[in-house]
């Protein structure tokens, strides 16, 4: 409706700066300025054509969007209503399973309470196991403790013995070179003693 308006306004302008055009050149002389305002006004009457053609095709396209995301927003909303209904409908089911299962437990309590009962009494006899165990994994601990010590000695009494053998090689090496009278002048260090 709009556009058509439009349309008939560009026409309507063209027809008048046809017109003064006309009229223009039956001036003569006189008419030159008046046939300059003629053909402007022919030239906006054009670009308001073509900017009216270009807001029709632009009003088309949104048209045709906002009836895509009409249609598409229509489809999902019903697929989330079937969705929704469905998810409702399981719910009950699950509510009276729930329920039933409810039942049951209850009556299950009852036979529980016997358990725990009996629980109650394993559990203080382990209570007592547990006891004697950590009185055992102490006195473990205190021998392990003690036997960290004796190896601790054993290791620094192993360092001084080996300590003591180079000392020993030494002499021995320096015994040797003198009672040789070094007859090499050097040392023999592959023999037994200086490895």
């Amino acid at each position: 409706m709009l556009l058509v308006i439009i349309n008939e306004i560009v026409f309507q302008t063209k027809l008048l700066s046809f017109n003064a055009s006309v009229e223009a050149a039956r001036a003569g002389e006189h008419g030159k300025g008046f046939a300059v305002v003629a053909e402007e006004i022919g030239s906006l009457a054009q670009m308001s054509g073509t900017a009216a053609k270009e807001i029709s095709e632009l009003l088309a396209v949104s048209i045709k969007k906002v009836e895509d995301i009409v249609l598409n927003n229509r489809t999902r909303i019903q697929q989330s209503v079937g969705a929704g209904r469905d998810r409702v409908n399981a719910g009950i089911k699950t509510a009276e399973v729930c329920s039933q299962a409810l039942d049951k437990i209850v009556l299950e309590v009852h036979d529980m309470n016997g358990m725990i009962n009996s629980i109650a009494v394993a559990t203080n006899e382990q209570a007592l196991g547990v006891s004697q165990i950590k009185d055992a994994m102490e006195q473990i601990s205190q021998s392990t403790s003690e036997n960290s010590e004796i190896s601790a000695q054993s290791t620094e009494l192993a360092d001084g013995l080996i300590r003591q053998t180079k000392s020993l090689k030494a002499i021995v090496v320096e015994l040797e070179h003198l009672v040789l009278g070094g007859q090499s002048g050097k040392i023999d260090l592959n023999s037994e003693y200086a490895n």
